[in-house]
């Protein structure tokens, strides 16, 4: 009996200790990340040293907690970042795979679709993990895919604003103004059922910054 105590207790305390080490990566991988990003073009070299470190350091947190999903999505968000920057997706790549290789940002997209898949299988019914899992579809240019991660998206969490706008954004960016209509409405819905609650913050400069300020004008 006394054996058992022991090992119930040595294994609880490396479970702790595991997921202490993980989010420890994580912040400390944010760190890196938001320095990274606050830095100029004109230090590109120091910019991505900081992001590579802070990419493994998110590799590290789920190598600790490989259960929660949090880590492979924060892992996800910051990869599909670095292929969105020419500079930093350049210099990573070449880090990778050798001076004189191409660059294909879309090695970049396949591996956030394979880092938010694994975050999904964990959580299923994060609605930002579908809409974000959508972005990457439709970055590699898989628009069935893109579009089915963007219904799960919605139907799993229909009052969200933010995933409304960011569907009218996509369907404008198609020229499908049936769609673009029906989201962007409904965003405005859900910020102005609260009586004496108007449009405001980010739907309201989304919409001036397309300048379809007649959507909210009475």
């Amino acid at each position: 009996m006394i054996v058992l105590f022991i090992f119930i207790f040595i294994f609880y305390e490396f479970i702790l200790l595991t997921r202490l080490s993980a989010e420890r990566c994580l912040g400390e991988a944010d760190g890196y990340l938001k320095k990274s990003r606050s830095l100029g073009k004109d230090i590109v070299i120091e910019k991505s040293v900081l992001y590579y470190k802070g990419l493994r350091l998110l590799g590290n947190s789920i190598a600790f907690n490989p259960i929660d999903s949090r880590f492979y999505f924060e892992y996800a968000e910051a990869v599909v970042g670095a292929g969105e920057d020419s500079q930093l997706s350049g210099l990573l790549e070449m880090d990778r795979l050798g001076e004189g290789q191409t660059r294909n940002t879309d090695g970049f997209y396949n591996l956030a679709k394979t880092r938010y898949v694994e975050a999904i299988s964990r959580e299923p019914t994060n609605a930002i993990y579908h809409q974000r899992l959508g972005r990457v579809y439709d970055k590699l240019s898989d628009t069935k895919k893109a579009e089915e991660e963007f219904k799960a998206a919605v139907l799993l969490s229909p009052q969200s604003i933010i995933i409304q706008i960011y569907l009218s954004q996509y369907y404008l960016s198609r020229n499908n103004e049936a769609e673009f209509l029906s989201h962007i409405k409904k965003a405005i819905d859900i910020q102005t059922s609260t009586p004496g609650v108007y449009v405001c913050g980010d739907l309201l400069s989304y919409i001036m910054s397309i300048g379809r300020e007649d959507l909210i004008k009475k």
